[in-house]
């Protein structure tokens, strides 16, 4: 279907809306390396917190901090939506360009893969773009070592240190056992690294080693954004049922938390709604994925009234999965389109103007 991968991209567009909320800063010592770390890499690129405990940082650093977080997952699932192959053949290529150091002969290996058949076009553009991200993620962390060597803290320098040869050598598993080394600190600052780690598996497509990091991690910090991000990492791999169990995990907790906090938590239910819907439409289960598809759309009509501004954009796009996957009146078509105008220009909808065209000229 024409938006199916398009229109499970409605978790970057909510989650780029959710600030990371930064608790503790008493931990900001070692979440530092996160920001730079989760910053640049491919495919969770690896996201972000950074500063030290003598240093507390700013309002207005952490906006900024956050700002840069945004572009660089958007980037991310702008990537991730061009895959609509199994990432985890690109293992031994990635393994392969580990033997070379510098970035133009690396570029030119997969120049060479590519001409010789070994991959095709669209594998090609992946590891050019893994290879521009993983190269810049490296440079900040060599930023980053520098930085706690030159605080005395020598110890944690190391364990980055250890990331990044991991990173540069495409070694998950070394990736993944280097956090178990690390699991004793204090939990917080476990999870945090955790994550990191989570995002460094991802970008070698180490789909088994990334799988039981999440596990670890919904064990220790069993929240509903962090089922709902091993939910999303399941749906792209085709895990169907896996990927619904934690949905519905997620779902369970936002209904829950939006009971206190509407406003905040609602737009987290219509998100998760919306992808089970998906997943039950490419099951073919289409009870299941019109119940869930209703009750998302009937939430997002509610907010995008509340505030239109932040919400119509994400309404219409419901709008027009409904014609898609679901065959419904393509009236709806026109309402869409009438919302989207309004927005002409922004990203989002012309993106999503582009489908309804394509509907049209069917």
């Amino acid at each position: 279907a024409i938006a199916i991968l398009y229109f499970t991209n409605n978790f970057e567009i909510v989650y780029n809306d959710t600030k990371e909320k930064l608790n503790s800063f008493s931990l900001v010592a070692i979440s530092g390396i996160i920001i730079l770390f989760i910053w640049d890499i491919l495919k969770s690129q690896i996201s972000e917190f950074i500063r030290h405990e003598i240093f507390p940082p700013k309002k207005a650093e952490l906006k900024e901090i956050q700002e840069h977080q945004e572009e660089h997952d958007k980037k991310l699932n702008e990537i991730l939506e061009r895959i609509n192959f199994d990432p985890g053949k690109l293992q031994p290529f990635i393994k392969e360009l580990s033997n070379f150091s510098r970035i133009d002969e690396q570029k030119k290996v997969v120049i060479r893969l590519y001409k010789s058949n070994r991959i095709d076009g669209k594998e090609k553009e992946t590891l050019l773009l893994m290879i521009d991200f993983k190269h810049q993620n490296i440079e900040k962390l060599n930023k980053e070592i520098y930085k706690y060597k030159q605080q005395g803290n020598t110890e944690y320098a190391q364990l980055l240190g250890n990331l990044k040869d991991f990173l540069k050598n495409a070694d998950h598993k070394g990736i993944k056992q280097n956090y178990f080394k690390f699991k004793e600190q204090q939990k917080q600052t476990n999870i945090d690294f955790l994550k990191q780690s989570i995002k460094a598996t991802t970008q070698l497509f180490a789909y088994e080693d990334t799988k039981e990091l999440y596990e670890e991690l919904i064990h220790l910090e069993p929240t509903g954004s962090n089922h709902f991000d091993f939910a999303y990492f399941l749906q792209r791999f085709n895990y169907f049922n896996e990927a619904i169990k934690h949905y519905e995990e997620a779902l369970k907790t936002y209904r829950e938390l939006a009971k206190e906090n509407p406003g905040t938590y609602l737009p987290d239910v219509a998100m998760t709604l919306n992808n089970l819907a998906n997943l039950h439409s490419d099951k073919n289960e289409f009870p299941q994925a019109l119940e869930k598809y209703e009750e998302a759309l009937k939430i997002r009509r509610e907010l995008a009234k509340e505030n239109p501004r932040r919400y119509e954009i994400d309404y219409a796009k419901t709008l027009i999965m409904g014609v898609d996957l679901f065959g419904k009146d393509k009236k709806d078509l026109k309402q869409a389109k009438e919302i989207l105008l309004k927005y002409k220009g922004i990203p989002l909808a012309d993106n999503s103007l582009a489908i309804i065209e394509k509907f049209e000229n069917e």
